[in-house]
């Protein structure tokens, strides 16, 4: 097999001229899809952003991706995610969001929480080996990033009778809730981590920094579980056991207020946490966030709210500021995280949260400053068997919201919700078969055209290469050619790869290059044909 050196050079690339070909339309009516007063045109190839990064979130609470069942043997659990990455391939995955915390416990061998009920099927009892360095290394092997995913404040998962002391009985002895009860507070049937608490939040980042520091992974994930829904808040304005903390600490700010500058308090000590650990080890570990779609609405958050304006949508539409006290909107704009991923789990046609609208907000959100936006589709809602909504019957429809993406340089990526709609070919609905069927088509032939065009340098140009770099890559044959696919580890200032195809093992002895790879992710394709 041929062998691949892949180095980096400070150069410019030269971008192609894009034609747009499609009117985008409302799937139910034929009505031209507007977005910001405009009619939507599509380009006719997928662009950067879909050619960037492109996750896959893997749900392990429950059970409802992987594994689909507690206590198996570690050859069957190796095989189901040998698999499971296999067919993630086949659609140019670059990113496993893998849930390693889904409750309060680990898919690892931890000194801090109890190994998870959803790997063994006993909270804290049966593990007999450590998964998660082999889930890393495979999919490093694949030219995968690996982003370990926390629900930082969640508890249980499940609903329970009773009290707080009731519930915390229920959990294994090793749990860190059951040994510090009043770091805890239960809302609804559930149990929370006070974010109002400080021994909390340094558990919490304990936690974070033990898998960073253990493990070789490529950012740290946390999802949309912040403080649970303002619903569950008592008659007396508060929820349990929070109104002394308030009492005491707010020193007369607004409750909402000081519930969001807890929140930041968090994300802030995770990033200068991990930026710490970077900084000491050459490291280049991340820190992303994936919040509920909307920040906002500009009915709440008008143009001259001191927070922000929110997105140009009506109808008390559930947020991460007024429902969940999140600020994500200032997480960026301060910098506090490297990526958002924005869950924006609807269709260019609803009404009260239209996809369009959403997506363009968030691409202005970050304009101008060093964070990703990524943007995470409801892939479970095009392979659901009751589709609550028309456009969901639409096998193009999550197709489209990729190459809408694709119309804002701001926008970096897409992250697919969830893995199973990606590898459980036996339960797929057939609108989710059909958009695999030309994602994968698609996404094949524009690595081909960004293969062949996307380069500015010559054929016979020289370059001359100051620094190799020793990255993690993968080669396989494709139909169009083989496809070199590797993750960025390079923590250095830089801006693109050059490729150089190798035949000996003596290594490059020409300086003239295959192609040159824009840097705009942390994974990377490349269709050699040669």
């Amino acid at each position: 097999m041929k062998r691949y050196v892949v180095f980096l050079l400070a150069v410019f690339m030269l971008v192609p001229n894009v034609s747009f070909a499609e009117r985008l339309t409302s799937y139910e009516t034929g009505q031209p899809i507007v977005v910001q007063g405009k009619e939507v045109m599509l380009k006719d190839n997928l662009g950067l952003s879909s050619l960037g990064f492109r996750g896959v979130w893997v749900n392990t609470v429950w059970n409802n991706d992987f594994p689909k069942k507690a206590g198996m043997s570690e050859a069957e659990y190796k095989r189901e995610y040998i698999q499971m990455l296999d067919k993630f391939q086949k659609y140019y995955v670059n990113a496993v969001i893998f849930q390693v915390r889904p409750s309060g416990d680990a898919f690892y061998f931890s000194n801090l929480n109890p190994i998870s009920q959803f790997l063994t099927g006993t909270e804290g009892q049966g593990a007999t080996w450590d998964p998660l360095a082999f889930m890393i290394e495979e999919a490093h092997k694949r030219g995968m990033e690996f982003h370990a995913w926390f629900n930082p404040y969640r508890v249980t998962h499940k609903d329970y009778e009773g009290g707080k002391e009731e519930i915390l009985s229920k959990l294994s002895e090793q749990n860190w809730a059951r040994n510090n009860p009043n770091s805890v507070f239960q809302a609804g049937k559930k149990l929370y981590l006070k974010p109002w608490d400080e021994k909390a939040r340094d558990f919490i980042k304990d936690t974070v920094m033990e898998v960073v520091k253990k493990y070789d992974i490529d950012a740290v994930h946390f999802d949309d579980y912040f403080y649970p829904s303002k619903n569950l808040i008592n008659s007396n304005g508060f929820y349990n056991e929070e109104s002394e903390a308030y009492s005491s600490k707010a020193k007369g700010a607004n409750v909402e207020y000081w519930r969001r500058s807890q929140t930041d308090a968090l994300i802030q000590y995770i990033k200068t946490s991990i930026q710490s650990y970077n900084r000491v080890n050459g490291d280049n570990v991340q820190f992303g966030i994936s919040p509920v779609g909307i920040w906002g609405t500009l009915e709440k958050h008008g143009p001259n709210s001191y927070e922000g304006a929110g997105v140009n949508i009506f109808g008390g539409a559930y947020s991460s500021f007024d429902n969940q006290f999140a600020d994500t909107r200032k997480w960026v704009k301060e910098g506090w995280i490297d990526y958002i991923v924005p869950q924006v789990y609807w269709t260019f046609q609803q009404e009260r949260s239209p996809y369009g609208e959403i997506v363009a907000w968030w691409a202005d959100v970050v304009k101008g400053t060093n964070v990703k936006l990524y943007i995470g589709h409801a892939n479970y809602k095009l392979n659901s068997k009751d589709k609550k909504e028309i456009a969901w019957t639409n096998p193009r429809e999550i197709f489209n919201q990729l190459k809408f993406n694709d119309l804002y340089k701001d926008i970096s990526g897409s992250v697919f919700f969830n893995a199973t709609t990606l590898y459980d070919d036996a339960n797929f609905s057939n609108e989710n078969r059909r958009f695999l069927e030309v994602l994968s088509s698609e996404l094949a032939s524009s690595f081909e055209a960004q293969s062949q065009t996307s380069t500015g340098i010559k054929p016979k140009e020289e370059l001359n290469v100051d620094e190799s770099v020793k990255i993690d890559y993968a080669v396989r044959k494709t139909k169009y050619g083989n496809l070199v696919h590797w993750v960025d580890n390079y923590s250095g200032v830089s801006s693109h790869y050059v490729i150089y195809r190798v035949t000996n093992s003596a290594g490059v002895e020409s300086k003239i290059p295959l192609s040159m790879v824009q840097k705009l992710s942390k994974t990377y394709f490349y269709i050699d044909k040669g």
